[in-house]
C-alpha cells in the first residue's frame, strides 16, 4: 500500500454550543449553520485518523483546532484528553472574542476557571475605539467587555495579547487606543493588521486603506505590524 502524498491533516472542530455570541462585519469564517457534529463523533473521527496512522508508522502531522475551546468553557475535559493523546500540549492561551455579554464579576469568575485549567495568556482584538469597535462587532458593549477582560487579567497577572485592525475608519484611532490599551498594562504582543480578504471581510473592501496610509503606517509602526512586508496592494 503506497501512502498518500501529504504530510499532514488538521482538524477543525467549531461546534454548535461553542458558536460565537456575535457575528462581526469581518468574521474570517462568515455566518455558520444551525447544525453541527457533536464533540464525541469529532473525537472518533480524529482518534481514528491517529490509530490508521500509528498502524501504518505514517509520521503524518495530525494537527486539531478545538475553536468553541476560545469562547466557553464546554467539554473542556474531553478536548485535553484528546489534545493529550495527540500528543499535544493544553491550550495556555484564550482568545476572548465571540464571548457572551457579562458583568465584570462574571468576567473575573471566568478568568479564574481559565487560569485554574492552565492558561496563562488572553488575547482581544480591536477594531477601532467603543462605538467604531461596536459596529464593527455588530453588538453594543463588546468593546467595554474586551477593555474589562484585558484590564482583569492584567491585575490577575495573566499575559495579555492584543490586534487592532487597521481600516479607514480606525486608522486615526490607533494612537488613541494604544494609549489606552498601555495604562492597562504592557502587553507580551500587540500586531496592527488589516481585515483578512475572506469571509465576510470580503464585503468591506471600500474600507480598506490605500497605499499612502499604508505607508506611513509602515514608516511609523514598523516593529508592531504583522508581516509587513506582505501589506502589497492590488496595484503592486
Amino acid at each position: 500500500m503506497h501512502p498518500p502524498n501529504f504530510n499532514g491533516i488538521y482538524f477543525t472542530y467549531r461546534g454548535a454550543e461553542g458558536r460565537c455570541a456575535h457575528l462581526c462585519r469581518y468574521c474570517s469564517i462568515g455566518a455558520m449553520r444551525d447544525s453541527a457534529p457533536d464533540f464525541d463523533r469529532y473525537a472518533k473521527l480524529v482518534s481514528r485518523v491517529y490509530d490508521w496512522a500509528r498502524e501504518y508508522r505514517h509520521k503524518y502531522e495530525i494537527g486539531t483546532a478545538l475553536m468553541d475551546r476560545n469562547y466557553e468553557p464546554h467539554l473542556d475535559d474531553e478536548k485535553e484528553m484528546l489534545t493529550t493523546r495527540l500528543g499535544g500540549e493544553k491550550n495556555k492561551g484564550v482568545t476572548t472574542g465571540g464571548l457572551r455579554l457579562r458583568t465584570d464579576g462574571e468576567l473575573s469568575e471566568l478568568l479564574d476557571y481559565w487560569i485554574g485549567r492552565g492558561v496563562n495568556t488572553i488575547h482581544s482584538s480591536f477594531g477601532g475605539i467603543g462605538d467604531t469597535h461596536d459596529y464593527y462587532n455588530r453588538r453594543v458593549g463588546d468593546y467595554l467587555q474586551l477593555m474589562s477582560l484585558q484590564r482583569l487579567a492584567s491585575i490577575k497577572r495573566m499575559n495579555i495579547g492584543q490586534s487592532i485592525f487597521v481600516t479607514k475608519r480606525t486608522i486615526f484611532q490607533i494612537d488613541r487606543l494604544e494609549e489606552v490599551l498601555n495604562d492597562i498594562g504592557s502587553p507580551i504582543y500587540r500586531n496592527i493588521y488589516p481585515f483578512g480578504f475572506l469571509g465576510l471581510a470580503k464585503n468591506l473592501e471600500i474600507e480598506r486603506i490605500e497605499e499612502p496610509e499604508r505607508e506611513a503606517l509602515l514608516s511609523a509602526r514598523k516593529n508592531t505590524l504583522l508581516r509587513p512586508d506582505t501589506w502589497i496592494s492590488e496595484r503592486e
